[in-house]
C-alpha cells in the first residue's frame, strides 16, 4: 500500500471533499486543490480572470474556511497558479 502511496491519495481525495463543502460553488468551479506541501495548500485555477478575482478578493476568506475546517497548523497559506 505505501509503494501505492495510498494514503496520500486517501488525504488528497478527502482534501477536495472538504474543499467542495466550504467553497462557494462559483469558485469551485474554477480553481481545485491540487496538494499539500509543508503547510501549503496548492490550487490550481482555470484562468487568470479568476486567478485575479480569487487572490484580490477572496484569498482570506478561502484560507479562513479551511483552516476552521481542517485546522491552522495543516493548512498555513495558500498557493494559487494557472494550470
Amino acid at each position: 500500500m505505501q509503494g501505492l502511496r495510498m494514503d496520500k491519495r486517501a488525504g488528497e481525495a478527502q482534501l477536495m471533499q472538504i474543499w467542495n463543502a466550504c467553497i462557494d460553488p462559483a469558485i469551485t468551479a474554477h480553481a481545485q486543490p491540487t496538494g499539500i506541501v509543508k503547510g501549503t495548500l496548492f490550487v490550481t485555477v482555470d484562468n487568470n480572470v479568476w486567478l485575479s478575482e480569487i487572490v484580490r478578493w477572496r484569498r482570506a476568506e478561502i484560507l479562513k474556511r479551511i483552516q476552521s475546517a481542517v485546522g491552522q497548523e495543516v493548512v498555513q497559506k495558500i498557493s494559487f497558479r494557472v494550470g
